[in-house]
């Protein structure tokens, strides 16, 4: 049997969608080599072009004409770029229309895209995920100069990738870990909440105990929310007063057991901060745990 073209690859169509790189944002990166390459060749148009199953999608677009400007993909029928996958080599193009591999292409009529220069781009494992180009409207004679600068902007792009492809990678992990703590952290909390529900049972020494752990999990639980969907708001006042004193109240039974007293002053104005309030509280958080772990006993901690 004659094997799928690199384009229809089913392993190579897995590792491109598995990359994060089709998600439909523009990437700044291949934004600004894109802009460059296109100034230093004096090209209209430069393209970081991501061969999918049926589309190409422009992770990188300088030049491009309405309406692809806006959508950032079009369909193969319109791509010179699925070429220079499936041959795994330099797409060389001095005039399209003389061209019997893309004389018909939709490019040439829709986009007039008549010379073509494009490398074939890398990613995990060798697999090509589509192609690094410059175009021209009109016939051109590509020079080896040209050609040189044309393969090393595409390995600077096929770095980038690599880069993109970790960060992807990375988040990806997260959230399955993120994911994993919800239900350990469920399970402590609904054993919390049976415990309150029998507080009447419990010896009275527990009882700062026990509403430290509630108060805990309770924090463990917004700060694994706040991991998920990270808080992006602008700068807002914070009550700097509100969050010390549940930071407080949270390390009083650790205090205690080293004859500590907690307190802080009064009077702390709301203060503007592009942080959400669980960022202020790990970081009180902190401060207040190793204040305690150092502070002498029978001394005094007040974080502010």
């Amino acid at each position: 049997m004659t094997p799928p073209p690199p384009v229809s690859d089913p392993a190579r169509l897995d590792a491109l969608h598995s990359s994060g790189l089709l998600e439909g944002r523009p990437q700044p990166e291949f934004e600004r080599i894109t802009s460059l390459a296109a100034r230093m060749l004096g090209v209209p148009v430069c393209l970081v072009s991501l061969v999918d199953a049926d589309r190409q999608v422009f992770a990188g677009a300088c030049g491009l004409p309405a309406p692809y400007d806006r959508t950032r993909e079009t369909p193969l029928s319109h791509s010179f770029c699925q070429h220079a996958v499936n041959e795994g080599r330099p797409l060389v193009i001095r005039d399209a229309r003389l061209d019997p591999r893309v004389a018909k292409n939709g490019a040439v009529t829709d986009l007039g895209v008549i010379a073509y220069l494009g490398f074939p781009l890398a990613g995990s494992d060798d697999h090509l995920f589509g192609a690094f180009c410059v175009i021209d409207t009109k016939p051109r004679d590509w020079t080896e100069e040209e050609i040189e600068a044309v393969r090393d902007f595409t390995a600077l792009v096929a770095g980038q990738i690599e880069l993109l492809i970790s960060r992807h990678r990375e988040k990806s992990s997260m959230e399955v870990i993120l994911h994993d703590l919800k239900s350990p952290l469920a399970g402590i909390q609904m054993a919390t909440s049976l415990l309150k529900e029998r507080a009447d049972r419990l010896p009275n020494e527990l009882s700062p105990l026990l509403e430290a752990l509630d108060d805990s999990t309770s924090h463990a639980s917004r700060l694994l929310e706040s991991l998920a969907r990270p808080d992006r708001q602008a700068a807002r006042c914070q009550d700097l007063h509100a969050v010390l004193s549940k930071v407080i109240d949270r390390h009083r039974p650790a205090a205690a057991g080293k004859g500590l007293t907690l307190g802080h002053r009064n009077g702390i104005p709301l203060v503007e901060l592009a942080a959400a309030e669980w960022v202020i509280e790990r970081v009180a958080d902190n401060l207040l745990s190793n204040a305690i772990k150092f502070t002498p006993p029978g001394g005094t901690a007040t974080p502010a």
